[in-house]
């Protein structure tokens, strides 16, 4: 409940910036899902390992405070399209500035994907009957990156902190430019009294930070 709380709040609240230069009234729930999972407030438990609370506590305490009022210390993006089909992928550039790269003590991207697949309750353990996959690479032609956190089998929710710290050195990349490459497959068999079309909608929000002590620390 306090989920589909934010949730709504969140989109009254982009609905009321309707008349700025991009109109975000067309925001989808995936992107707010997306963004609200990476700016939570994660939920103070002590005597238990931070794999225990996160898996019995999820994200912590949802907030739109930080979309309206950016924190100086990190850069978030967000962005929401369209996968065709299972056949197609859609591939996002984003600037990591090389400078940055450098100049951080170590430098890391928590990387939320969330997408609203088609359901059906009788494919048993799985319920959700597409899964996105999402792979980080620093240049077009290079090996996507490990990241660590969670991806469950079939949960909608995709959620990685990547360690960028092996590309900080003066010839580790010869661009800004880094990308991002989104695709589903099928993993179940859909509900067969519906038609289900085969573009699925999906969603990523990213913060970009330094994850080192702060200068003078």
């Amino acid at each position: 409940m306090r989920l589909r709380f934010w949730l709504v709040r969140l989109l009254s609240r982009f609905d009321s910036y309707k008349d700025i230069a991009h109109p975000v009234r067309f925001l989808n729930a995936a992107t707010v899902r997306a963004f609200l999972a990476l700016t939570a407030i994660p939920t103070e438990a002590e005597g238990i390992s931070d794999q225990f609370r996160r898996r019995s506590l999820g994200n912590g305490t949802a907030s739109c405070a930080r979309f309206f009022s950016p924190g100086a210390d990190s850069a978030v993006f967000i962005w929401q399209g369209i996968i065709e089909n299972a056949t197609k992928q859609v591939q996002i550039t984003f600037p990591i500035p090389r400078d940055w790269l450098k100049s951080a003590a170590k430098p890391h991207l928590h990387l939320v994907t969330c997408w609203h697949p088609p359901v059906n309750a009788a494919v048993t353990h799985l319920w959700a009957c597409r899964k996105i996959a999402a792979q980080l690479r620093p240049k077009i032609d290079a090996d996507a990156l490990r990241g660590k956190g969670q991806a469950h089998v079939s949960y909608p929710v995709i959620d990685r902190t990547y360690d960028l710290e092996a590309f900080a050195g003066e010839s580790a990349l010869d661009g800004d430019t880094w990308f991002l490459e989104l695709s589903y497959n099928d993993i179940g068999e859909y509900y067969v009294g519906q038609e289900f079309s085969p573009q699925q909608k999906v969603a990523f929000a990213a913060e970009l930070y330094d994850a080192g002590p702060f200068e003078g620390a």
